[in-house]
């Protein structure tokens, strides 16, 4: 093959998977808020059907002349070029190395892990789940060593899903973190100041809610005409179908929590469709996948969300739908809002706990694959751990080990992404207002524009065209670094609670 058909073979690889990754999304979509439990069988073989012509794309007589040839000569003429050849050779050697009935089983496996999941939620019991988690980790782990023999293979999944960090890194960060998140609580118990917040709780009526939600999306810069609501499942998450096509799943409630909910997923998803042209039609949109991802979603949702301006900014239209609010003043929704208090469930937490949540879960799953810790051990070791770091100790197995979804397989060795996200916004938050110092007035006014376009001109849109470390130097000259963040938490929360002006 001459230069341009290596290039057109190489393309036609990334096109036909974007096509086969789209069905697969939204598939998924129906699969958390749709799929009748008789449909489940139907849907293992649909998905076997869908990877193994995923997995054929990297095994034809172009794809080898592709590696052959990319191995000698990695670097394209242009950056996009470099990332596809650097996502082909990688997407190569995951499906030469990881034998097909591997891959398959675990498919299989997940489907009904998921299945499991959703019934030992129903009856509180982690016993019906456990058995479905042992075999879906020991699937991963299987994967793992078919990658990488001689490698953790903690390590090995980390890198699936963060490319290119070290667990050991990242370790070394949540200690800094932790360690920093234990004095700003010290600080929290010294002020003394009890915020109440049980309006939170209170139950609005749920389209009315929903609508709002949808609202200030929208407001913020969540498009409709690139965009969609699925509100049937139990575990928010947002799925970039293509290029222009990034959709929000979400439980309808009537609490304001669900604001939050849908500026996190919308943060999800103007990153999912907000890729260059350039970079979609290279078929590398929708984000780098795990902390840059999360940081994004959490930028949106917590960094504007819930700022004090923008409170200010939502107030009167929230009061004006929802009238009972108005026996709340604007500064105690704020503070409510703001509340730092220990709490079972990891998406019900505040910014300054939600990283201990995050880091509990990372540390379990780098138990068990260092042969620390057995299955059989996990949800003791859940519980002691939440007493250990936040004082609390879970009351049944919903709002512990079975509060997430990732244990039903495809996201183990996902969790360090979402502290992994915050450690980035600390960042990204320092670098946006060197360049926006009027960042927080932007937001009171509800001026979204500037803070979009200088999301979308340093982060969106390059997509999947470079790594997370590339990505930070182009808007930062450090490393990961923990401590912006730390810096934003102290700021923030020790003028709520008065050890800051």
């Amino acid at each position: 093959m001459n230069v341009q058909e290596r290039k057109a073979a190489l393309q036609h690889i990334y096109t036909v998977g974007g096509y086969l990754g789209s069905i697969s999304g939204v598939l998924g979509i129906d699969q958390w808020g749709g799929l009748p439990d008789r449909g489940v069988a139907y849907r293992l073989e649909v998905n076997s059907f869908l990877n193994e012509q995923r997995r054929t794309l990297y095994f034809t007589p172009e794809a080898d002349e592709l590696e052959a040839y990319f191995k000698e000569n990695p670097l394209g003429e242009t950056d996009i070029e470099t990332a596809q050849i650097r996502g082909f050779l990688k997407q190569r050697s995951f499906y030469r190395d990881v034998p097909g009935e591997l891959l398959e089983e675990f498919n299989r496996k997940r489907v009904e892990s998921m299945t499991a999941w959703k019934q030992a939620r129903e009856e509180k019991n982690f016993e019906i789940f456990k058995p479905h988690m042992e075999a879906v980790f020991e699937l991963r782990r299987k994967i793992a060593l078919a990658l990488r023999p001689d490698a953790d293979p903690f390590a090995t999944l980390v890198d699936l899903t963060d490319e290119g960090l070290d667990i050991g890194d990242i370790s070394a960060e949540f200690e800094k973190l932790r360690a920093g998140i234990v004095e700003i609580r010290k600080k929290i118990e010294a002020s003394g100041l009890q915020i109440e917040n049980g309006f939170l709780k209170r139950e609005q009526d749920p389209e009315k809610m929903m609508d709002f939600a949808k609202a200030l999306a929208r407001e913020v810069g969540y498009r409709d005409d690139m965009g969609g609501y699925n509100e049937k499942v139990i575990h928010a998450f947002s799925s970039t179908i293509g290029p222009r096509d990034a959709r929000i799943s979400t439980a309808k409630h009537g609490r304001p929590s669900l604001i939050m909910t849908i500026l996190h997923e919308s943060g999800h998803s103007m990153y999912g469709y907000s890729s260059s042209e350039a970079v979609a039609e290279a078929g590398l949109f929708g984000g780098i996948s795990g902390g840059f991802h999360e940081g994004q979603a959490r930028f949106i949702e917590n960094f504007i969300g819930r700022s004090r301006g923008y409170i200010r900014h939502i107030y009167p239209k929230l009061v004006e739908t929802f009238p009972d609010y108005a026996a709340v003043s604007q500064e105690d929704f704020y503070r409510g809002l703001n509340k730092v208090a220990s709490t079972y469930k990891r998406t019900d937490a505040d910014e300054v706990t939600y990283n201990l949540h995050v880091i509990i879960r990372f540390e379990l799953e780098r138990d068990y694959f260092a042969g620390k810790l057995t299955i059989d051990q996990m949800k003791d070791a859940w519980n002691d751990k939440y007493e250990q770091y936040l004082g609390i100790r879970p009351g049944h197995d919903t709002e512990g080990i079975l509060q997430d979804m990732h244990w039903t397989g495809s996201w183990i060795g996902y969790f360090q992404s979402y502290a992994l996200g915050n450690i980035y916004d600390g960042m990204i938050y320092n670098a946006i207002r060197a360049d926006l110092p009027n960042f927080a007035d932007l937001v009171e006014a509800g001026d979204f524009g500037p803070i979009i376009s200088w999301l979308t001109e340093h982060i969106w849109q390059y997509g999947r065209s470079v790594t997370a470390m590339d990505l930070l130097k182009k808007f930062s000259d450090k490393g990961l670094d923990a401590q912006p963040l730390l810096d934003y938490l102290d700021d923030k929360f020790g003028r709520i609670y008065g050890w800051k002006e």
